[in-house]
Formats: C-alpha cells, structure tokens, sequence
C-alpha cells in the first residue's frame, strides 16, 4: 500500500513539474521571445548606427564603412542604404548580401535603373526611384515609433502593395549630409517563434515521456527501502525487534535506517529489563500473597485443629481442679490426658511451622551431597520400637548406589513422613515395603503399605494441608493431615517429583530425585 501510494504520488507530482517547466517555456516563448528578440535588434541596429556614425564624423572611407557593415551582415539580416546630400545612393547592402560584386561607388552612385520612386527636392514629394529613400523621407505615425533618440528615430514600416513583409527601420542623418536608413525584416522574427513553439512541443513531449518513465523507476527505487523502513515499524508496533535495516548509503533514508534500527534495540532492551523487572514484581507479590494466605490458613487451621485438644484439656483439667475425681488413678488418668493433649498440640505446632518455613522461603536450603538408602536406614532405625510395638513386617530394597543433592534434615524429614504415613494406615496383614533404587539419572524411593486404596475423589486433596482421608481414623492415631503436604513441599524445593500408586492389595507413595555422580559436579 505504502509503495503504491508513494510512487503514484511522486509520479504525478515530477509530471507535473515536467508538464508546468514545458508550458511555462512555451508561455514565455509567446510572451518574452518576440520582445526579447525585437530588443536584441534594435540594440544591433544601434550599434551598427553607432559604428556608422563615429565614421562619418571623420572623412568617410568607403572600404572601411563596407567592412563595418560585412561584419554585421554576417550575423544579421539587415539592410543598409546611405545616400549622400544629392540623394544620390552611396551604400548598398544588397549586394552584399546576395553575394554580388560590390563596387566602389563612393562617394555617389549616379545609375538609377533598379529605381522606382525618385524624391524631387523641388516640389518636395515622390518621384521615379528607389523604395528605400521613400523610407527615409515618409510621415511616421506615432504608433509606429519604437524608439526616437536625439540622432536617430526607429519605427516600422508595413510594406505597400508589392511587398509581403513589415519591416522596422532606423533613419538618421549623418555627419556630412548623409542619411542612413537601416531596415530589419520582421517576418523571420515570428517563423523563429513558430519554430521555437514546435520545437518547444516537440522536445517537451519527449522529455515528458522520458521523465515519466525515469520518474517510475527512481521511485519504486524510493518506495523500496521506505516500504521495508514502514514495515519494521509496524513489527516494532507488535513487539517484534528481530527485523533491522540493512543501511547502505548516507542519505537521509540511510540516516532514518540507523535512527530505527537503534531505536528497535533500545526498545528491545527497555521492554526486556521491564520485563524482567515486572516478572520479578509479579514473584514478589506472589511470595507476599503465598505468605498471606498461608499466615491465614495457619490461623485458620491452627483455631480448627487445636480446638478439641484445647477443649480435652481445659475439661480435664476444670475436672481436676473442681475435684470431680478424688481417687489417685482417676487423677493420674487426667493429667496423661491432658499431656497427650498438649504433646498434640505441639507437634501440630510445629509440623505448621515447618510449612510456613517451606512454602514461604526465599532464601536457598543448605545443600549436601548424601546416599539416600543411608538417610532411609537411619529414619528406619528410629522407627523400630513402632514397627515391633505394632508387629510391623517391613521389608527393605536399598540401592547403595543412590547419591543425591539435598538438604539432609528435609529429606529425612519427607521419608519420616512417609513412614508414619504407612505405619497409620497399614491393615491387619502388617506389610510394609521401602525401596530406593537407580532409575536411569534418577534415583527413586518407594514405601508401601497393604491397606485400603485412596478413592479418585480424594487423590488431588490428599497433599493438601489438614486434608485427612478418614477423620475417625486419623483422630485414633493422632495424624494431623500435614505429613503429605510436608513432603510435598520437601520435594518440589528439591525440584523433584512426588505421587502415589494405588495397588491391587495396598497404596504406594513415592518421590522422585535427581541422581548425583560425585565425579562431575561439586557441592
């Protein structure tokens, strides 16, 4: 769009000026060329007047008058006549202008066969003899007179029956008694204009012709670089700065290529760092959010979850003070519930802080390279009063070639987890299994409990804070709903992976992390 409306518009606007030039030169031809070159002779004719007449104030000398008057000829179509003061022809151009002879006729010239009209000084009018001294001694209208000076008068003449031209004329009387008359045919005055006009035509239809047709070509040449120069802008518009201007020249359009192309770079790198520094605004609001919402939900959950703890242990302990039992064994009874009770309390506590410490850290966990089947069989040493207590059968597929990345405490803290997890929700076949095995660049641990499965309904929740699939059940072992949610939280600061698998006679919860190879990374 932009090529096409900008090269119609230089091609009607360089015609244009083209059409204007040619009218104008054809106008001013009309105008000025008639008087310009009517001035231009009558400026000769008085030079030539002048010429004659500086030689005339000395004795005049026929070959010396005859070479001022070649010497115009040559360049002019005058005619010069002198006669002397017999009225008798002295000078006669004529001749010389149709190449003839040329005789010394000066002072005078007595032979009249070419004359038509002869001057009787007598009876002052016309007689017998030549045209040329009618001329010199007619009545001059004054609408005939172009100029009259001092010494000379210019007018024209239109020619009588006989002749088909007009003629200016200058006349003067010189020094001596002589009278000049020069004579200047007007006719070729205006064939040269005629001339002039066609010509004008002629040559201006060519180069309107020849211009169009360079005007095209120069400005598809100049649309080109400014529709590509529109079109990176218009990327620019979209955000897209990979498009630059390949600048060839110093023109102003190379000098505009530059200008954008620093301009697109500038513009790239401002909305990058805007970017970045938006992304980085979006985080912190985000982390502030998280932080909110996880500051209400520990309120929340915290007045949900203590509620009947705090409700057993201030209706013990109000039984206890108001005396309700008086036997030893009742009272002992009393205090364990309320210890039970407060030992709830604190580790709801504290498993609620370790979230918030999870979710809502900001700054890196210590890392530490450690064997995961080491860290399994040190949580599965702490477990073993449970696992005899319970009549726990555990089972355990311990890859020792399983070193990883991580914070020690937190990853003992998910396996821990794990365990309790299993150990509350085991059924009367008392089968655990724990497994830790290599799996490509992975290193996986698995811990498996027979019981019942988690139902579809429940497997999205189960990570999610408080959530307890069975609350009866739970209430009986004292879980909280917080050890999954600990354990997801672990893993994903690790940048692993964590899920479940219900089986046909049980539930597997594993994680997933990346494998370290000791020899090609360093703490």
């Amino acid at each position: 769009m932009v090529k096409k409306s900008l090269t119609r518009k230089l091609i009607v606007v360089f015609s244009a000026i083209l059409v204007t030039v040619v009218m104008l030169n054809i106008l001013f031809n009309e105008l000025l060329l008639s008087k310009v070159y009517r001035t231009n002779k009558l400026g000769t004719m008085e030079e030539l007047y002048s010429a004659l007449a500086t030689e005339y104030k000395t004795e005049p000398d026929t070959d010396t008058i005859m070479t001022i008057v070649e010497n115009f000829l040559t360049n002019e179509n005058f005619r010069v006549f002198i006669w002397d003061s017999e009225n008798r022809l002295v000078i006669d151009s004529l001749p010389l202008s149709y190449g003839m002879e040329r005789e010394d006729s000066h002072p005078g010239q007595t032979e009249e066969k070419d004359n038509k009209f002869f001057y009787d000084k007598r009876h002052d009018n016309f007689r017998f003899g030549r045209m040329e001294l009618f001329l010199y001694f007619m009545d001059i209208a004054p609408e005939d007179v172009l100029s009259e000076k001092e010494n000379y008068i210019i007018f024209s003449f239109g020619s009588p029956e006989g002749y088909d031209e007009e003629t200016f004329c200058l006349r003067s009387e010189l020094a001596g008694g002589y009278r000049l008359l020069i004579q200047m045919p007007y006719a070729p005055i205006d064939e040269a204009i005629s001339i002039t006009r066609t010509l004008l035509l002629l040559v201006g239809s060519i180069m309107l012709v020849i211009g169009i047709i360079i005007v095209a070509i120069t400005s598809r040449t100049i649309a080109r670089p400014v529709k590509e120069l529109s079109q990176i802008a218009s990327n620019m518009e979209q955000l897209d700065f990979s498009r630059k201007y390949a600048v060839n020249g110093k023109d102003e359009i190379a000098s505009l290529g530059e200008s954008i192309n620093s301009l697109s770079e500038k513009l790239e790198s401002t909305i990058n760092e805007l970017k970045e520094k938006n992304e980085k605004l979006l985080s912190d609001i985000e982390l502030k959010s998280r932080i909110d919402t996880l500051r209400k939900e520990f309120i929340a959950n915290a007045s949900h979850e203590l509620k009947t703890p705090l409700a057993l242990i201030s209706g013990y302990a109000e039984g206890l003070r108001d005396s309700i039992v008086t036997d030893s064994e009742s009272r002992e009874l009393y205090a364990d519930v309320i210890i039970e009770e407060a030992g709830e309390m604190d580790k709801i506590i504290r498993q609620m802080l370790d979230l918030m410490e999870l979710d809502g850290a900001d700054k890196p966990i210590d890392i530490s390279v450690l064997t995961l089947s080491e860290a399994v069989n040190d949580v599965l040493d702490s477990f073993d009063l449970i696992f005899k207590t319970n009549s726990i059968n555990i089972t355990c597929n311990l890859d020792s070639d399983s070193t990883i990345k991580g914070n020690s405490l937190r990853i003992r803290q998910a396996i821990s987890n794990y365990l309790s997890n299993a150990v509350n929700h085991v059924d009367e076949n008392k089968t655990i299994k724990v497994s830790v095995i290599k799996e490509d660049e992975n290193v996986v641990l698995s811990v498996y409990n027979s019981g019942p499965q988690i139902p579809e309904s429940d497997a999205e929740n189960i990570w999610e804070r408080f959530y307890k699939v069975d609350k009866a059940h739970t209430r009986e072992y004292g879980g909280s709903g917080l050890g999954l949610s600990i354990v997801r939280s672990v893993i994903e600061l690790h940048g692993g992976t964590y899920g479940f698998r219900n089986l046909p006679d049980g539930v597997e919860f594993y994680f997933i992390l990346p494998y370290f190879k000791e020899n090609t990374d360093e703490i």
